[in-house]
């Protein structure tokens, strides 16, 4: 008897992921643009200068670039659904820390954490398009995830400057973790989801040289775009 179970294709599962990694880019952009934008009310709030804001706002991308080369080992050693969950939930950790921190040392360390944590989601959206769809569909994918992500900057902008006149930016923050822990859920699922049955499709080298070739060039040209 014929099995009249439906499995979604295996660009349908890609699509989800790719699409779930999205939402969660966005909460990168966001994080890393909402310095500027609460800068008085953490001088205000915590009493401090001009160079210990400015350090804060550093201190993302410090954390950043210092998980460049160390998520590429991670990647090819623990697979990307592990690696993205686990540095998203740095990241969460970082922001709860920001978000409930007293003093400026805690505030900084929340600032690296998030850095760090939120440094892999490009990279690894990358992955995983070039794992699940085919070369001539990776630059439009590509741009779809950095278009979605680019959302988060403009939510740190006048929408977050409301929000903290009306809340105060601690209430805003912690607003902003728990979307990020819903994110770290629904990374997992989606992509527990979308993995289940296809480990012999996705078995042996998955990325041709052409691919690594494109891939390569269009995070070359988004990261300039993004600092």
């Amino acid at each position: 008897m014929r099995s009249t179970e439906r499995h979604p294709s295996p660009n349908r599962r890609g699509l989800i992921i790719v699409t779930t990694l999205a939402i969660a880019y966005v909460a990168s952009h966001f994080f890393r643009a909402s310095n500027v934008t609460i800068g008085l009310d953490l001088m205000r709030d915590l009493s401090i200068g001009p160079e210990a804001l400015g350090a804060l706002t550093g201190a993302f991308f410090f954390g950043f670039a210092a998980t460049q080369i160390p998520c590429g080992f991670l990647f090819d050693r623990f697979g990307p659904r592990r690696s993205l969950v686990g540095m998203l939930i740095l990241a969460t950790s970082g922001g709860i820390i920001f978000t409930l921190a007293p003093t400026w040392p805690l505030l900084l360390t929340g600032r690296v954490l998030m850095g760090a944590g939120f440094g892999v989601m490009l990279i690894g959206s990358m992955v995983v398009i070039s794992r699940w769809f085919p070369p001539d569909s990776f630059s439009t994918l590509a741009a779809m995830v950095m278009s979605i992500g680019l959302l988060g900057n403009l939510a740190a902008t006048t929408p977050l400057a409301w929000a903290t006149q009306a809340i105060g930016w601690r209430s805003v923050f912690g607003t902003a973790v728990v979307c990020a822990i819903r994110f770290v859920l629904h990374v997992n699922y989606g992509m527990t989801r979308a993995t289940r049955g296809s480990t012999r499709r996705r078995a042996g080298p998955v990325v041709d040289a052409d691919v690594s070739r494109e891939c390569w060039r269009f995070v070359h040209l988004v990261s300039n775009a993004s600092f």
